[in-house]
Formats: C-alpha cells, sequence, structure tokens
C-alpha cells in the first residue's frame, strides 16, 4: 500500500461529523452509520470510517457536486452538523505542522515549547476566515493558534489536562474568538487531533467497505 492514499489513483474525501462521541453525547454506532451513509444516497460512495468514535468517515471525491451532497447526507443521517475536506485539504495541513513536532509512543502528535509539549489539534471551519481577519497566538491557558493552512482550517496548541480535557475546549476557543472578532455565529467548527488526519491519509485505523481498495485503479 502506498503510504499515502493522496497518491492512489482513489481520490479521496473526509466527512466529518461535529460533537459525535463526545463523552455520552451523540454515542451513533460507526458501522451502523456508515451502512445508513451507504443507504441514504447513490450520489456519493461512502466507502470507510476511521475506528475513533468522533465520527470519520471517508468518502470517494468526485468533485464539488459530491462534497456538497455528501455533507447535506451526512447531517441528515447523523442528524448533526458535518464538515468535509478533501484529502488534499488534509495534506496541506498536516505539512504545515512544525518540523520539530513528534510522535509520543501513544500516538499523539506533539511539540516542544518553553511552557512544556503541547499537543497540536486541527480545527476545520465551515466558512472562510479571511488573511485579514485570521488570528494567532494564545486564545486562554490552554489554547493557542500556530497558524492557519488555508481559509477554514486552523492548526493549534493544546494543553491537554490529564482529567476532563477533549478536542472540543480547543474548537470552543475558535469559535468564542471568532464571535469577539465579529465574525458569523453560525460558523461550524470541529476539532481533530493531528493523528487522526494522518491516520485518514496513511489508510490506518480505517475500515473499509467489501471490495473496496484505497489504492486500486
Amino acid at each position: 500500500m502506498s503510504s499515502t492514499l493522496g497518491e492512489s489513483k482513489k481520490v479521496l474525501a473526509a466527512l466529518f461529523v461535529v460533537d459525535m462521541g463526545n463523552y455520552d453525547r451523540n454515542s451513533l454506532s460507526l458501522p451502523e452509520t456508515l451502512l445508513s451513509l451507504r443507504k441514504a444516497t447513490q450520489d456519493v460512495e461512502f466507502v470507510g470510517y476511521h475506528r475513533r468514535r468522533s465520527g470519520n468517515f471517508v468518502f470517494v471525491d468526485s468533485g464539488d457536486s459530491s462534497l456538497g451532497t455528501a455533507q447535506l447526507i451526512g447531517q441528515r443521517v447523523t442528524q448533526l452538523p458535518c464538515l468535509v475536506r478533501r484529502y488534499a485539504d488534509l495534506r496541506n495541513v498536516r505539512q504545515a505542522v512544525p518540523s520539530k513536532a513528534y510522535t509520543t509512543p501513544q500516538g499523539s502528535i506533539e511539540i516542544a515549547t518553553s511552557n512544556g509539549p503541547r499537543k497540536i489539534i486541527w480545527v476545520g471551519l465551515s466558512e472562510d476566515v479571511q488573511q485579514l481577519a485570521q488570528f494567532t497566538g494564545s486564545l486562554n491557558s490552554r489554547v493557542s493558534v500556530c497558524g492557519w493552512t488555508s481559509v477554514r482550517d486552523v492548526l493549534c496548541f493544546y494543553d491537554r489536562p490529564s482529567s476532563g480535557g477533549n478536542v472540543g475546549q480547543v474548537t470552543r476557543a475558535i469559535e468564542k474568538s471568532l464571535r469577539q472578532r465579529g465574525m458569523n455565529d453560525h460558523i461550524v467548527a470541529t476539532g481533530r487531533a493531528l493523528s487522526v488526519l494522518g491516520d485518514l491519509l496513511e489508510g490506518k485505523g480505517i475500515t473499509w467497505v467489501a471490495g473496496f481498495d484505497p489504492v486500486g485503479s
């Protein structure tokens, strides 16, 4: 298998469900959700899901219309907001990770800072934030923005507490900062650990539908 699925002949994209499987909220079965997605449309081919319960589903990117349809179908099936990203977008995010980042034995992608290690988190947005409105630096005592890889993609550093922490804390900090800067209150945001994006790109921890070859012709 190719080390990066984005290099294969299959052009893939990901559906990210907002607030799925977050502690006791929105605990949906991954296999059943994938089956429901596949049954809900013939216009988009949903082909797999990541092992994390946060809701990360893979589909074949057949053009702009498939992205919009996948998002709508995802929201209809899960009854939750959803975002979509092409694998090319996810590669751009991963390539922007500082070179000093490292992977822990537990698989988390972190970076050493003067204040201690910080987990690296991606936050995706549903609407554009133009360059002049993009912000970096500390948002609160635990979350800071490292940079933007696009008008809808933010890289963050997170000082996750030993208990009670989750990526939602990063997402909420981004949403609060957007509101404070007069952005649209209806922007939808969702966050994922960088390890999840890496898994998607490399085909790790993915359950594929029977007969689907992600690197086939």
